[in-house]
C-alpha cells in the first residue's frame, strides 16, 4: 500500500512530496529538520510541502516532547503521514458523481454543492461560508482538526489585532457566541466517512436487492427486502467501519412504520412502483411483521430482532452491518476465483468455506465433480493458498488430508494483489498520458486513438480495483 500512496501523492503533488511522504512512511513521526536531512531538499521546500499536505488534511502533527530541545531544531513538531486519507483521494471522482442527501430544506441546487466540494477537494479546505450551510449540517464536511498554516494564520491574526476598529471586535465576539451551522473563522474539509458510509449503504442495499428480492413467490416479494434492509442503514447515524459497531440502531415496530411513512412522502412523486410496496407495508401491520420475519429467516442473515418490550409486545429490530459486509467481502473473494480460474474452482471454495474440514472423498460428493476433477482443483487452489490442509488420523488409524480455507486470510491475499494490481495501472497510466503529451513524439490518429482506448479501459478497471479494496478495507 505505502508504494500506491506515494504513486498517489507524487500525480497530485509533485516528486518532492513523494519523497517526503516516503520518508515518514519508513522513519515515522519526525521534525522538518530530520525529514530535510534525509530527502536533501532545502528546508523551506520540505516545510512548504508539509503546509499543502496538512492542508489537505494528508499528515498529521503534533508537539514534541515540548519544554526539551529535539536535536537543535527550532521546529518542535512532529509530523506523520495519514495513508487511509490519501489512499481516499483516489475515491474523488465517485464522491462528486454521488446524489447528495441534505437534511432538512435545501438552501443550494445538487450543483452547486458539488462545486463546493470540489473546491474543497483542489485546495484541501475552505474557511467557512453560509453556501457551506447544506454540506454542514448533512455531515459531508467537518471542522479541521488543527490550525491549517500551522501557525502563521495566527501569528498574522496577532499582527491585525491591534488596528481592528471595536465595532468590529464586537461583530466577531457576537458571531462566536451565535449558534451557527458554519463557523466563518473555521476550515471545512471533506468528511471522507460519510462518502463511505453512503457508497458502503448503496452496496448493501444492492446486495439485500440480489438475496431477497429474486426468489420467487415462496420468498419476499420483489422490492420489500431492498426497501427494508435501506431503512434501517439510511437512517443510522454509524459512519465509522463496521467493525467498530455490528449492528445499526434499533427500531421498534411502530418507528419502522414511521420512518416508512417518511420514505413514502419521499418517493411517493419520483417511483410510484416503489410507492405503492413500502405503502402496503406499513398500512398492513401483519404484511409488515411477516415481511421482518421472513428477512430475519432468509439466509443472508441481515435482520437481528434485539428484543420485545414486556409490556406493548413490540419487537425491536436491527440489521447485522458487520455481517452483510463479510457476505459481501465474501463474494468479492469468489468473484475473484471465478475471474482466476473457473466456476468450477468457485464451487469447491463456496463449499469449503461454508462446511469447514472435509476430505477429497467429502468434496466429491458434496461438488458432484469426478475425483480426478476435484483433486486437480484442490491442488491448484492449495498452490495458490486459498485453501489449507492439515493431516488426521481416521476411524482405522491412517492419516486423511482435511481441506479448509481461512476467509480472513484469503482477504488479506487478495486485498494485498488487488493493491499492488492497482499501483501497477496507475503507473501505466502516468506513462501513457506522459508519451500523449511528450511535444517531441509524433503520433498517427490510429496511434493515438489506441493509446486513449487504453487509457479509458485503464481508468475503469481502476475503479473497479478501487471498489473492491474498499469494500476490503473501508467497509
Amino acid at each position: 500500500m505505502d508504494e500506491v500512496v506515494q504513486e498517489i501523492v507524487k500525480c497530485d503533488f509533485g516528486q518532492t512530496a513523494r519523497d517526503v511522504v516516503k520518508v515518514l512512511q519508513d522513519y515515522g513521526g519526525m521534525t522538518v529538520g530530520k525529514i530535510t536531512k534525509l530527502v536533501q531538499y532545502e528546508r523551506i521546500d520540505v516545510k512548504n510541502v508539509l503546509i499543502v499536505l496538512i492542508k489537505h488534511g494528508l499528515i498529521d502533527f503534533k508537539a514534541a516532547n515540548e519544554g526539551l530541545e529535539v536535536a537543535g531544531d527550532q521546529d518542535f513538531k512532529v509530523y506523520d503521514i495519514k495513508n487511509d486519507q490519501i489512499f481516499n483521494r483516489l475515491r474523488f471522482g465517485r464522491f462528486l458523481t454521488m446524489d447528495l442527501k441534505i437534511e432538512g430544506e435545501a438552501t443550494r441546487t445538487l450543483e452547486e454543492n458539488r462545486e463546493i466540494l470540489l473546491k474543497i477537494i483542489e485546495v484541501g479546505s475552505l474557511k467557512g461560508t453560509p453556501e457551506m450551510t447544506d454540506l454542514a449540517k448533512s455531515g459531508y464536511i467537518v471542522q479541521a482538526e488543527y490550525d491549517i498554516q500551522l501557525g502563521l494564520q495566527a501569528e498574522e491574526d496577532d499582527g491585525e489585532e491591534k488596528y481592528k476598529l471595536e465595532e468590529e471586535l464586537k461583530a466577531e465576539q457576537e458571531a462566536e457566541t451565535s449558534d451557527l451551522i458554519v463557523d466563518p473563522r473555521k476550515f471545512y474539509i471533506l468528511n471522507t466517512r460519510k462518502f463511505i458510509h453512503q457508497i458502503r449503504n448503496q452496496e448493501l442495499k444492492t446486495l439485500a436487492a440480489a438475496k431477497l428480492d429474486s426468489h420467487g413467490s415462496d420468498h419476499i416479494k420483489d422490492g420489500v427486502g431492498k426497501i427494508i434492509v435501506g431503512l434501517f442503514l439510511d437512517n443510522s447515524n454509524y459512519i465509522d467501519k463496521s467493525e467498530n459497531f455490528e449492528n445499526t440502531e434499533i427500531l421498534s415496530l411502530s418507528q419502522i412504520k414511521e420512518k416508512l411513512k417518511e420514505m413514502y412522502d419521499q418517493v411517493a412523486e419520483e417511483d410510484k412502483a416503489s410507492a405503492d410496496l413500502i405503502k402496503q407495508l406499513y398500512v398492513d401491520e401483519i404484511k409488515l411483521k411477516a415481511n421482518l420475519d421472513r428477512i430475519q429467516s432468509d439466509s443472508l442473515e441481515c435482520l437481528k430482532k434485539e428484543n420485545v418490550d414486556p409490556v406493548t409486545g413490540e419487537p425491536f429490530y436491527s440489521i447485522k452491518v458487520h455481517h452483510m459486509v463479510n457476505v459481501l467481502q465474501e463474494r468479492c473473494c469468489e468473484k475473484i476465483i471465478e475471474e482466476t480460474f473457473d466456476t468450477y474452482h468457485k464451487r469447491v471454495y463456496k463449499i469449503l468455506s461454508h462446511r469447514g474440514y472435509l476430505d477429497e472423498n467429502e468434496v466429491v460428493r458434496e461438488c458432484f465433480m469426478p475425483p480426478r476433477d476435484v483433486r486437480r482443483i484442490l491442488n491448484a487452489l492449495f498452490q495458490e493458498g486459498i485453501i489449507e490442509t492439515q493431516e488426521v488420523p481416521n476411524k482405522s488409524g491412517n492419516m486423511v488430508s482435511l481441506f479448509s480455507t481461512n476467509f480472513k486470510k484469503v482477504r488479506l491475499q487478495y486485498y494485498t494483489k488487488m493493491i499492488k494490481m492497482l499501483l501497477n495501472c496507475k503507473k501505466r497510466l502516468e506513462f501513457i498520458r506522459q508519451k500523449l503529451n511528450d511535444k517531441s513524439m509524433t503520433w498517427t490518429l490510429d496511434e493515438e486513438e489506441a493509446n486513449r482506448n487504453a487509457i479509458y479501459k485503464l481508468e475503469y478497471f481502476c475503479s473497479d480495483l478501487e471498489r473492491s479494496i474498499m469494500i476490503f478495507s473501508e467497509f
